[in-house]
């Protein structure tokens, strides 16, 4: 028989850094002011403030056992509006309410829920395939009419004929749907621990499936060619509709991608790979962070916002592991990067560069930025293909920090430095 778990005390479920104890006296008094006492409850009538106020709490205070954001402040706020009720409401009041409200949240029943997401690609290229996956998350290549014998799809489409511009057809048409099977203690929590994974596959099939350069005419539309789904579904253990999940701008047209085998393939092992990414101090890590922002640039219309998404991934690549650095460091790392490349790649970063300086710092970006959008995408597509060659001869930041420090050294001094290492190294050997 298995031992009970050990009951968490107050201080493992609820804690903060000491720096910010000062700040959370601050906006604990000042929300405690806001609230008053009404037929024996808690009240606030200043909605932006009361929400102001929840929202600094709930990000100051740490609840390691709560993965999942909006649940993280909901019990925040159950809390804070259990605090005026205790006769000596203060910091340390608030960390016991509030663990007792984290208790009874992880003592919530789990139930299973199978989460449909519309991958869009075309059916024929999946064929061969009863599975993907992306992190742990094993997502079953299905098809329509296999959904209907166990899932109420009909409930779903009938929901669906009601939103705006979203027609049933458009899924059948240009989607093939992956099932995942998962358990949440709601159906809100199931789908929040599987959506990441989901993402992450698209981005690593946008990414596999370089597209070409082009020119749009009339409405723009994202630039990749897995698009995001307009809609996604959560259905109960018995089939019955739990919900859905639906995307508040979702592209104005979609096609049906027919992926190249050599593209799935690829996007497989590279999925593979990153299944050990366990920790962001690990290259892998790194270039799965890289991935997952180089997929919300590609689901973007906003040029400038898809601009500054993809200069975060050279940032993210090429930043001292410490957290140090500048604009300059960055462009001179993604030149090492680049290195292997034709040198009109150097001088496309230079360009993007200035481009960079001049919607960060004067908000001016070009009308027509889909140009400057491809030009940098092509750069970023280089960086992580070149980060991602790296991953064994450097598989820590602290490895690739190195990789960098002195690929920007002369021959000469690279020289040098191998015979000063393996001087030392020799001493060392003669020691032991």
């Amino acid at each position: 028989m298995a031992p009970l778990p050990t009951r968490r005390t107050e201080r493992e479920l609820v804690t903060w850094h000491q720096k910010d104890e000062q700040k959370l006296r601050r906006n604990l008094d000042a929300l405690l002011r806001l609230m008053v006492v009404e037929s024996g409850r808690a009240v606030a009538h200043d909605a932006f403030r009361l929400d102001a106020l929840l929202f600094t709490l709930a990000s100051l205070l740490q609840l390691p056992d709560i993965q999942d954001d909006r649940t993280r402040r909901r019990l925040v706020s159950e809390a804070a509006f259990r605090l005026p009720l205790m006769r000596k409401p203060d910091l340390f009041a608030l960390r016991r309410v509030l663990a007792s409200c984290v208790r009874r949240h992880l003592s919530t029943p789990l139930h299973t829920y199978h989460i449909v997401f519309p991958l869009n690609v075309d059916p024929a290229c999946l064929a061969g395939r009863r599975w993907l996956t992306a992190n742990d998350i094993r997502f079953r290549v299905r098809t329509w009419s296999g959904l209907s014998h166990h899932l109420s799809l009909g409930a779903w489409m009938d929901e669906i004929k009601l939103m705006p511009g979203t027609d049933p057809a458009l899924l059948y048409r240009s989607f093939t749907p992956l099932e995942v099977i998962h358990e949440g203690r709601d159906h809100r929590q199931a789908f929040s621990a599987t959506q990441a994974s989901f993402q992450l596959l698209r981005s690593a099939l946008n990414l596999e499936a370089l597209g070409r350069y082009t020119i749009q005419i009339g409405r723009p539309n994202p630039l990749g060619r897995v698009r995001v789904p307009p809609v996604s579904g959560i259905f109960r253990e018995s089939g019955d509709l739990a919900g859905y999940y639906y995307e508040e701008n979702p592209p104005h047209s979609y096609s049906r991608p027919r992926l190249a085998e050599r593209t799935l393939m690829r996007a497989e092992r590279l999925l593979r790979e990153l299944r050990h990414a366990r920790s962001g101090r690990t290259t892998l890590g790194l270039i799965e962070d890289a991935i997952e922002k180089y997929g919300k640039a590609l689901d973007t219309t906003n040029w400038s916002e898809a601009f500054l998404c993809l200069w975060q991934v050279l940032e993210l690549l090429t930043h001292d592991p410490d957290g140090k650095y500048s604009m300059d460091e960055v462009c001179k790392r993604a030149k090492i990067l680049l290195l292997r490349q034709d040198p009109l790649f150097a001088d496309l970063l230079d360009v993007c560069y200035v481009t960079r300086n001049r919607l960060v710092h004067a908000g001016r970006f070009a009308e027509e930025g889909l140009r400057d959008v491809q030009m940098l995408k092509k750069i970023v597509e280089v960086c992580i293909a070149t980060t991602y060659g790296l991953r064994r001869a450097c598989p820590t930041r602290e490895s690739l920090f190195t990789y960098y420090r002195l690929a920007s050294v002369s021959n000469n001094e690279l020289e040098v430095q191998s015979r000063v290492i393996s001087h030392i190294k020799r001493i060392r050997q003669r020691a032991t």
